[in-house]
Formats: structure tokens, C-alpha cells, sequence
């Protein structure tokens, strides 16, 4: 089991997911996903490192609900995402 501080909590409608911090994520990981393009690396990176469940939770957000979820995750992180060019 990781240790607390190496984990994000995050509540969606009364569900607890619980993903390990980006910065957390085994190298592999990040290696094999070095090579897609932003928007694949996110969607290949969250189906990596979460359970059914959690998919399921994260499925059910719309929008606005993921970019938040998404924020805090890289905040609790440390993750920079930088600014976009568009």
C-alpha cells in the first residue's frame, strides 16, 4: 500500500477515488506513454493507473467535473502543465 502522501483522494458524487500522485507514477509507465501525443498519454496514463471502479467513477464526469478532477490531481502532484499555445 503507497503512503498517504504518495496518493490523490478525490470525491465525485459521493464516491472516493483514490490514483497514485503523478510524479508517483513508475517510470515504465511514463516511458511507454512518451511517444503519444498529450491527449493520449492523459487517457493511457489514467486507464494505467486506475482500477475499474475508479474508471467507472471518472466515466460518469462531464466536462467541467474532469477539468477540475484533472487540476487538483496535477496540484496535490506538483505537475506544471504550463500554458498552451492555442
Amino acid at each position: 500500500m503507497a503512503a498517504k502522501s504518495d496518493v490523490f483522494e478525490y470525491t465525485h458524487d459521493g464516491k472516493k477515488i483514490t490514483l497514485p500522485l503523478m510524479n508517483k507514477i513508475k517510470f515504465g509507465i511514463i516511458r511507454k506513454l512518451r511517444k503519444l501525443d498529450d491527449t493520449e498519454q492523459m487517457f493511457s496514463m489514467i486507464e494505467l493507473v486506475a482500477d475499474e471502479k475508479t474508471l467507472a467513477v471518472i466515466d460518469d464526469m462531464d466536462q467541467d467535473e474532469i477539468k477540475k478532477f484533472m487540476s487538483e490531481w496535477n496540484e496535490a502532484s506538483g505537475v506544471d502543465l504550463g500554458e498552451s499555445d492555442e
